[in-house]
Protein backbone atom coordinates (compact mmCIF):
# COMPACT_ATOMS: atom_id res chain seq x y z
CA UNK A 1 0.00 0.00 0.00
CA UNK A 2 1.83 3.04 -1.42
CA UNK A 3 1.78 6.05 1.58
CA UNK A 4 0.74 9.41 -0.29
CA UNK A 5 1.35 12.92 1.44
CA UNK A 6 -1.35 15.48 2.11
CA UNK A 7 -3.01 16.53 -1.13
CA UNK A 8 -1.65 13.73 -3.51
CA UNK A 9 -3.42 11.30 -5.40
CA UNK A 10 -3.10 8.22 -6.95
CA UNK A 11 -3.97 7.75 -10.72
CA UNK A 12 -3.86 4.22 -12.29
CA UNK A 13 -4.27 3.49 -15.96
CA UNK A 14 -4.88 0.02 -16.72
CA UNK A 15 -6.17 -1.69 -20.55
CA UNK A 16 -8.27 -4.58 -19.26
CA UNK A 17 -8.57 -5.85 -22.75
CA UNK A 18 -12.28 -6.42 -22.59
CA UNK A 19 -11.64 -9.44 -20.39
CA UNK A 20 -10.46 -11.61 -22.81
CA UNK A 21 -14.39 -12.47 -23.25
CA UNK A 22 -14.17 -12.62 -27.09
CA UNK A 23 -12.47 -15.88 -28.15
CA UNK A 24 -12.58 -15.57 -31.78
CA UNK A 25 -15.46 -15.65 -34.21
CA UNK A 26 -19.14 -15.65 -32.40
CA UNK A 27 -16.86 -17.59 -29.85
CA UNK A 28 -17.58 -15.96 -26.09
CA UNK A 29 -15.42 -17.02 -22.81
CA UNK A 30 -18.07 -18.89 -19.88
CA UNK A 31 -19.13 -16.08 -16.96
CA UNK A 32 -17.18 -17.71 -14.58
CA UNK A 33 -13.67 -16.96 -15.88
CA UNK A 34 -14.48 -13.33 -17.01
CA UNK A 35 -15.66 -12.73 -13.69
CA UNK A 36 -12.40 -14.69 -12.24
CA UNK A 37 -10.32 -12.14 -14.49
CA UNK A 38 -12.06 -9.12 -13.39
CA UNK A 39 -11.45 -10.32 -9.55
CA UNK A 40 -7.61 -10.25 -10.41
CA UNK A 41 -7.71 -7.32 -11.97
CA UNK A 42 -9.77 -5.13 -9.49
CA UNK A 43 -7.12 -7.05 -6.83
CA UNK A 44 -4.27 -5.15 -8.96
CA UNK A 45 -5.71 -2.09 -9.19
CA UNK A 46 -6.94 -2.27 -5.18
CA UNK A 47 -3.10 -3.22 -4.57
CA UNK A 48 -2.31 0.30 -5.57
CA UNK A 49 -5.09 2.39 -3.38
CA UNK A 50 -5.91 4.67 -5.88
CA UNK A 51 -8.42 7.62 -6.30
CA UNK A 52 -9.08 7.52 -9.57
CA UNK A 53 -8.98 4.62 -11.96
CA UNK A 54 -8.72 4.96 -16.11
CA UNK A 55 -10.01 2.19 -18.05
CA UNK A 56 -9.14 1.26 -21.86
CA UNK A 57 -11.10 -1.45 -23.77
CA UNK A 58 -13.83 -2.41 -21.19
CA UNK A 59 -17.00 -4.07 -21.77
CA UNK A 60 -20.52 -2.37 -20.39
CA UNK A 61 -22.50 -4.89 -22.36
CA UNK A 62 -21.70 -8.20 -24.28
CA UNK A 63 -24.97 -10.16 -24.64
CA UNK A 64 -23.14 -14.18 -25.02
CA UNK A 65 -21.29 -12.64 -21.40
CA UNK A 66 -23.43 -10.14 -20.25
CA UNK A 67 -21.31 -8.74 -17.78
CA UNK A 68 -20.65 -4.63 -17.08
CA UNK A 69 -16.84 -5.11 -16.42
CA UNK A 70 -16.80 -1.21 -15.44
CA UNK A 71 -19.30 -1.92 -13.09
CA UNK A 72 -17.74 -5.19 -11.48
CA UNK A 73 -14.40 -3.38 -11.12
CA UNK A 74 -15.99 -0.33 -9.35
CA UNK A 75 -17.76 -2.84 -7.21
CA UNK A 76 -14.96 -4.38 -6.38
CA UNK A 77 -12.42 -1.75 -5.93
CA UNK A 78 -15.05 0.57 -3.67
CA UNK A 79 -14.63 3.52 -6.25
CA UNK A 80 -18.63 5.28 -5.83
CA UNK A 81 -18.21 7.59 -9.22
CA UNK A 82 -18.14 5.89 -12.45
CA UNK A 83 -18.26 7.69 -16.15
CA UNK A 84 -18.14 5.17 -19.37
CA UNK A 85 -17.61 6.56 -22.79
CA UNK A 86 -18.51 4.03 -25.37
CA UNK A 87 -16.07 3.88 -28.04
CA UNK A 88 -18.20 0.76 -30.10
CA UNK A 89 -21.11 -1.00 -30.22
CA UNK A 90 -22.00 -3.90 -32.58
CA UNK A 91 -24.25 -7.09 -33.01
CA UNK A 92 -27.83 -7.27 -32.98
CA UNK A 93 -29.84 -7.34 -30.38
CA UNK A 94 -29.34 -9.77 -27.37
CA UNK A 95 -25.95 -10.58 -28.94
CA UNK A 96 -23.93 -7.01 -29.19
CA UNK A 97 -20.94 -6.15 -27.63
CA UNK A 98 -20.22 -2.52 -26.66
CA UNK A 99 -17.83 -1.00 -24.90
CA UNK A 100 -14.64 1.34 -24.52
CA UNK A 101 -13.32 3.72 -21.96
CA UNK A 102 -14.36 4.16 -18.50
CA UNK A 103 -12.76 6.33 -15.26
CA UNK A 104 -13.53 5.61 -11.83
CA UNK A 105 -13.08 7.59 -8.96
CA UNK A 106 -13.30 8.53 -5.19
CA UNK A 107 -14.58 11.92 -6.22
CA UNK A 108 -17.69 12.92 -7.68
CA UNK A 109 -17.32 13.52 -11.71
CA UNK A 110 -19.03 15.65 -13.75
CA UNK A 111 -19.79 14.88 -17.65
CA UNK A 112 -17.70 16.83 -20.29
CA UNK A 113 -18.08 14.79 -23.57
CA UNK A 114 -17.37 11.70 -25.10
CA UNK A 115 -15.95 12.60 -28.44
CA UNK A 116 -14.70 11.51 -31.82
CA UNK A 117 -11.58 11.10 -32.69
CA UNK A 118 -9.99 11.95 -35.84
CA UNK A 119 -9.91 8.41 -38.54
CA UNK A 120 -13.06 6.87 -36.51
CA UNK A 121 -14.83 4.24 -38.47
CA UNK A 122 -18.58 3.46 -38.76
CA UNK A 123 -20.46 2.40 -36.03
CA UNK A 124 -20.27 -1.06 -37.86
CA UNK A 125 -16.15 -0.78 -38.23
CA UNK A 126 -13.93 -2.61 -35.45
CA UNK A 127 -10.56 -1.55 -36.35
CA UNK A 128 -10.34 2.14 -35.05
CA UNK A 129 -13.51 3.16 -33.46
CA UNK A 130 -11.98 5.37 -31.12
CA UNK A 131 -13.27 8.51 -29.02
CA UNK A 132 -11.57 9.75 -26.01
CA UNK A 133 -14.21 9.88 -23.10
CA UNK A 134 -13.57 13.59 -20.96
CA UNK A 135 -14.76 14.01 -17.43
CA UNK A 136 -14.40 16.83 -15.02
CA UNK A 137 -13.45 16.72 -10.98
CA UNK A 138 -12.73 19.35 -8.48
CA UNK A 139 -8.94 19.10 -6.76
CA UNK A 140 -8.56 21.96 -3.80
CA UNK A 141 -11.18 23.47 -5.67
CA UNK A 142 -10.35 23.83 -9.42
CA UNK A 143 -12.13 21.79 -11.81
CA UNK A 144 -9.49 19.23 -13.92
CA UNK A 145 -10.18 17.12 -16.95
CA UNK A 146 -9.64 13.87 -16.70
CA UNK A 147 -9.52 12.42 -20.69
CA UNK A 148 -9.14 8.49 -20.96
CA UNK A 149 -7.28 7.84 -24.21
CA UNK A 150 -7.32 4.04 -26.37
CA UNK A 151 -5.31 5.49 -29.64
CA UNK A 152 -5.44 3.63 -32.74
CA UNK A 153 -2.98 1.27 -33.19
CA UNK A 154 -3.43 0.68 -36.41
CA UNK A 155 -1.89 4.09 -38.07
CA UNK A 156 0.85 5.56 -36.66
CA UNK A 157 0.14 8.62 -38.64
CA UNK A 158 -3.68 8.45 -37.64
CA UNK A 159 -2.30 7.88 -33.83
CA UNK A 160 -0.49 10.97 -34.31
CA UNK A 161 -3.48 12.83 -35.45
CA UNK A 162 -5.70 11.95 -32.81
CA UNK A 163 -3.01 13.21 -30.73
CA UNK A 164 -2.61 16.69 -31.83
CA UNK A 165 -6.92 16.50 -32.04
CA UNK A 166 -6.84 16.02 -28.47
CA UNK A 167 -3.86 18.21 -27.01
CA UNK A 168 -6.16 20.97 -29.11
CA UNK A 169 -9.34 20.23 -27.76
CA UNK A 170 -8.04 20.55 -23.73
CA UNK A 171 -6.42 23.77 -24.97
CA UNK A 172 -5.28 25.21 -21.58
CA UNK A 173 -7.29 23.77 -18.99
CA UNK A 174 -5.68 21.34 -16.38
CA UNK A 175 -5.60 17.96 -17.50
CA UNK A 176 -4.84 14.16 -16.98
CA UNK A 177 -4.41 12.39 -19.90
CA UNK A 178 -4.40 8.25 -19.21
CA UNK A 179 -4.33 5.30 -20.85
CA UNK A 180 -3.48 3.04 -23.86
CA UNK A 181 -1.34 5.75 -26.21
CA UNK A 182 -0.16 2.79 -28.44
CA UNK A 183 3.14 5.30 -29.17
CA UNK A 184 6.20 4.48 -27.66
CA UNK A 185 7.93 6.68 -26.05
CA UNK A 186 9.97 7.59 -29.25
CA UNK A 187 7.78 8.28 -31.07
CA UNK A 188 5.80 11.32 -32.36
CA UNK A 189 2.69 11.17 -30.40
CA UNK A 190 4.46 10.62 -26.89
CA UNK A 191 6.86 13.40 -28.22
CA UNK A 192 3.87 15.84 -28.79
CA UNK A 193 2.56 16.37 -25.15
CA UNK A 194 6.14 16.23 -24.49
CA UNK A 195 6.97 19.31 -26.41
CA UNK A 196 3.89 21.40 -24.92
CA UNK A 197 5.74 22.00 -21.80
CA UNK A 198 2.31 21.48 -20.04
CA UNK A 199 2.43 17.91 -19.04
CA UNK A 200 4.66 16.09 -16.39
CA UNK A 201 4.75 12.28 -16.24
CA UNK A 202 6.93 9.15 -16.78
CA UNK A 203 7.65 10.07 -20.75
CA UNK A 204 9.93 6.21 -20.52
CA UNK A 205 10.47 3.33 -18.44
CA UNK A 206 9.45 -0.15 -17.60
CA UNK A 207 6.85 -1.73 -20.32
CA UNK A 208 3.40 -1.61 -19.64
CA UNK A 209 2.33 -4.12 -22.86
CA UNK A 210 3.74 -8.12 -22.72
CA UNK A 211 3.48 -10.66 -24.63
CA UNK A 212 5.60 -12.96 -25.84
CA UNK A 213 6.80 -11.43 -29.01
CA UNK A 214 7.68 -7.96 -27.42
CA UNK A 215 7.34 -5.71 -24.52
CA UNK A 216 7.19 -1.99 -24.76
CA UNK A 217 5.97 1.15 -23.28
CA UNK A 218 2.87 1.91 -24.77
CA UNK A 219 0.61 3.56 -21.83
CA UNK A 220 1.37 6.49 -19.86
CA UNK A 221 -0.48 9.34 -17.17
CA UNK A 222 0.18 12.53 -18.34
CA UNK A 223 -0.67 15.32 -15.78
Amino acid sequence: QPRRAEGEVTVVAYNIAKAFVHRGGFKFDTRERVEERLRKMAANIRAENPDIVFLSEAITSCGPCNIDQVEFIARECGLPHVATGENYNVGVPFYKVAGGNAVLSRFPLTAVENFDLVGRQAFWGTKNNRRALAVSAEFAGKPVLLVALHNDSFDMRNNSAQMKQILEWIGDRSAVLAGDFNNRPEERSIKMVKETGKFAGEWDGAPTYFDEARKERIDFIFA
